[in-house]
């Protein structure tokens, strides 16, 4: 019996609680990852998404790491398992706003910053009916209200990603 006795989705829900909780306390990161291996244990259809947030929790750690070649191997490692991640599933949303808002932190030595403005456009393209069926409003306001906040867009993107926010009320 696995230590994840409850619902798979509650697992989930779980898994992206200690995400979100690790990401302003790096020491609950291993905790986090232990939630999302189990979850690409039970449903492979999900190794991607959870390689991501796996690849990010991986990065924050390095956060609070106290030598620099420990955080700069950290962070890349993180980085590198993000990237394999979305190779496996390009387009969904959840991933490319995990990697892109991580990346969007990184230091800019990393060379991301494009990168992850990219991916977050990526996003506000991706947008249609079918994204409300997949994802939760909740993560789809977060994810767009980041991107308006934090990144420029075109005036169509802006139109595009205002819609679609009016439309999660």
């Amino acid at each position: 019996m696995s230590l994840f006795s409850n619902s798979f989705t509650e697992r989930l829900e779980k898994a992206r609680k200690f995400y979100y909780e690790a990401t302003q306390n790096s020491k609950k990161a291993d905790v986090a990852i232990k939630y999302f291996t189990e979850i690409k244990r039970i449903d492979a259809s999900l190794s991607s998404l959870a390689d991501t947030y796996i690849g990010s929790l991986t990065a924050v750690k390095a956060r609070d790491e106290f030598w620099p070649w420990k955080k700069f191997e950290l962070a890349n490692e993180g980085i590198e398992i993000m990237e394999k991640a979305l190779k496996s599933d390009p387009n969904n949303i959840e991933a490319l706003f995990i990697y892109g808002s991580t990346c969007y932190y990184l230091p800019f030595f990393f060379g991301k910053s494009d990168d992850a403005e990219n991916k977050l456009k990526r996003i506000i393209h991706l947008l249609n009916d079918n994204s409300l069926n997949i994802y939760s409003q909740e993560l789809l306001k977060n994810a767009i209200i980041f991107i308006k906040d934090n990144i420029k867009l075109s005036p169509a993107e802006i139109k595009k990603a205002d819609d679609f926010l009016g439309r999660l009320g």
